[in-house]
């Protein structure tokens, strides 16, 4: 799964590389305006797509190039080192699609590859139900089909966003009970649909806690005490 890692990390210069901070799960950026290019183009020469790390490292030093450089000039620089472009672009597309605080590294890279298009809320939910129950990559990818052809009514308040992610709604009111009120918050994060972010206690009552883009939250029939009506 990671068997690189250990070569890999004995390059003392990926380890210090700066503008970033290297973990079995890619290189988190820290500081765009740190990130050095040269020492960048270095450290991805040392790197080949071969395995789980080098792909997560790939993906990152080369975003975070393109960041610095620009795209079209980062893809030159790459590619008279000798990488394959399309092995390239799609360690920077999982890169950039999966964040590094949701990576984990007891999946494989093809684990983080089923849950790519999913919003990130999503992402990590599906992921620590693949960690937990120690799922293949084939049977994580039928959960996530069978979730999403699930033939289920629309949950009553949500029907009018874009993409609400029922799964993880769900999944917090059947811990909380069916009759547990959600409480629906702004968030100024500009996410795309509705997002649990915790199941507090209320009182007597358990309150499933929402954070929603404050525009989707217009769209939504509330209370004055911000619980769906």
């Amino acid at each position: 799964m990671t068997t690189d890692l250990p070569a890999l990390f004995d390059v003392g210069y990926v380890l210090a590389l700066p503008g970033f901070e290297c973990s079995a799960v890619g290189a988190r950026p820290t500081d765009l305006d740190a990130i050095d290019p040269a020492a960048t183009l270095a450290a991805c020469a040392q790197l080949r797509p071969v395995g789980d790390v080098s792909r997560w490292l790939l993906g990152d030093f080369a975003a975070g190039l393109m960041a610095t450089v620009g795209e079209a000039e980062a893809i030159r620089r790459l590619a008279v080192q000798g990488h394959n472009q399309a092995e390239f672009e799609k360690a920077v597309k999982l890169a950039l699609a999966v964040p590094h605080g949701v990576r984990r590294p007891g999946l494989t890279w093809s684990h983080h590859e089923e849950v790519h298009r999913l919003d990130p809320p999503l992402q990590a939910f599906w992921l620590e139900v693949a960690e937990t129950e120690g799922l293949s990559v084939r049977e994580l990818r039928a959960a996530i089909k069978a979730d999403l052809e699930a033939d289920q009514p629309a949950l009553e308040g949500t029907e009018r966003l874009p993409h609400p992610p029922e799964t993880l709604l769900r999944r917090a009111l059947a811990d909380a009970g069916p009759d547990t009120p959600v409480l629906w918050l702004p968030s100024a994060g500009g996410l795309s649909a509705a997002r649990v972010v915790d199941t507090a206690r209320h009182g007597e009552r358990a309150v499933v806690v929402v954070e929603i883009d404050a525009a989707l939250l217009e769209q939504l029939p509330v209370t004055e005490a911000g619980e769906a009506a």
